[in-house]
């Protein structure tokens, strides 16, 4: 489930399993000019997709590591063609 709300040229996504919207059980992303702030859960991952389709989002960056952050970026990229700006998975930047 999520719910967006307009704070001047920032749409805030919150994005939760639950209706009740617990703090601790929902995330938000953020869209601001093109530009989506985090990609939210997995079980959200569609239906955040389907809300961003008329959007004209260009490129995801995720602020951290953790699948509540990241789950919807290879469905935003495959969709969309969207670019995406994440930290390597742990442990890859040592890797050769």
């Amino acid at each position: 489930m999520i719910i967006a709300t307009q704070y001047e040229e920032v749409t805030q996504i919150k994005m939760s399993r639950y209706p009740e919207f617990n703090p601790g059980y929902s995330v938000c992303a953020y869209l601001v000019d093109g530009l989506l702030i985090d990609s939210g859960q997995a079980h959200t991952a569609e239906e955040l997709t389907d809300f961003l389709k008329d959007k004209e989002i260009r490129t995801v960056v995720n602020t951290h590591y953790h699948e509540d952050h990241i789950s919807a970026n290879a469905l935003l990229k495959e969709r969309y063609g969207v670019e995406l700006l994440a930290h390597p998975q742990p442990g890859e930047r040592n890797r050769q």
